[in-house]
C-alpha cells in the first residue's frame, strides 16, 4: 500500500512539472487573473521542518477580484494571502506553508484557490518535496546545519548566520539560489563554483525590523541546474511563551 501512494504521489507531481514555467491565466471576460507558477519543488527536505514558497496573484483586468477561499488537500498544510481583495493591476500573494512530518519519503501537497467570479473556475497549486533524515549526509553537497535558527527574540541580537556547502563529489559544481524570503533576510551571496573537497559558507542576515518577530520561513538551492539536486533549508525564530 505504501509503495503505491509512492507511485501514485510521484506521478502527480511530475506531471505538475512537466510544463513548470508556464502561467496559468483565467479570464471570464471581466476579472482576469495571471499567475507566473503554480507548481513548486522544495527537493529535498529535513523531516520535522516547516518550509514555504509564495506563489504571486495577479489581477490583470480592469475589475476588482476578489478571492473567496483558499483550500489545501491536507492539514499539515496551510495557505495564507496577504489580501482577498485584488485592485485592478494589483498583486497579492499566497505563502504554501508545509509541515513535513517525522518520515522519509515523496511528498505531493495543493491547495485550491476559489474567486468571486466562478467563471474563472478554481486555480490549483502544487508543491512536492522528498523527506530526508537531514542534509548533512546528502549528495552532491553536505549541508550544515540543516536547519539555519536564529534563536529566540529573548536572546539579543546575534542575527548572522552561515550556512556551509561541502562539495562531496568528484567534480566541480554550480550552486544556486532559487528562493529565499527577501522581505525577511538578506543574504551575502553570488553563485558559487565550489571544487570537489571545498566548502563555500553563504551569511544568511535577519532584516532589523524582523529581529524581534518569530517565524518559519525556507531557502531553496539547486546544484548544477538539476531539480535532483534540490534543497530547503528551513529558517526560524523561536517565539517563547510567557511565563
Amino acid at each position: 500500500m505504501n509503495r503505491i501512494r509512492f507511485i501514485l504521489k510521484r506521478a502527480i507531481l511530475m506531471m505538475a512539472l512537466i510544463f513548470p514555467s508556464l502561467p496559468v491565466a483565467a479570464d471570464s471576460g471581466g476579472a482576469k487573473i495571471f499567475m507566473p507558477e503554480t507548481v513548486w519543488e522544495f527537493g529535498r527536505i529535513p523531516e520535522g521542518s516547516l518550509v514555504s514558497h509564495v506563489f504571486p496573484i495577479k489581477n490583470v483586468s480592469t475589475d476588482t477580484l476578489k478571492i473567496t477561499e483558499v483550500k489545501t488537500n491536507c492539514g499539515c498544510a496551510r495557505a495564507p494571502l496577504n489580501k482577498w481583495v485584488i485592485a485592478p493591476g494589483d498583486s497579492a500573494e499566497m505563502e504554501f506553508v508545509f509541515a513535513a512530518g517525522r518520515y522519509e519519503g515523496e511528498e505531493v501537497k495543493s491547495a485550491s484557490i476559489a474567486f468571486n467570479d466562478t467563471s474563472l473556475g478554481k486555480v490549483k497549486i502544487y508543491v512536492g518535496g522528498k523527506l530526508v533524515m537531514n542534509l548533512a549526509h546528502a549528495m552532491p553537497v553536505t549541508i550544515s546545519p540543516y536547519r539555519v535558527d536564529f534563536g529566540s527574540p529573548e536572546e539579543g541580537n546575534d542575527n548572522k548566520r552561515k550556512l556551509q556547502i561541502r562539495n562531496v563529489s568528484p567534480a566541480e559544481i554550480t550552486v544556486d539560489i532559487l528562493d529565499y524570503p527577501k522581505d525577511w533576510v538578506e543574504l551575502d551571496y553570488s553563485r558559487m563554483a565550489i571544487k570537489s573537497g571545498d566548502m563555500q559558507e553563504l551569511e544568511i542576515t535577519l532584516k532589523g525590523d524582523k529581529r524581534g518577530t518569530g517565524f518559519h520561513k525556507s531557502i531553496t538551492l539547486e546544484i548544477n541546474g538539476e531539480k535532483e539536486f534540490r534543497f530547503t533549508i528551513p529558517l526560524l525564530k523561536k517565539i517563547l511563551p510567557k511565563p
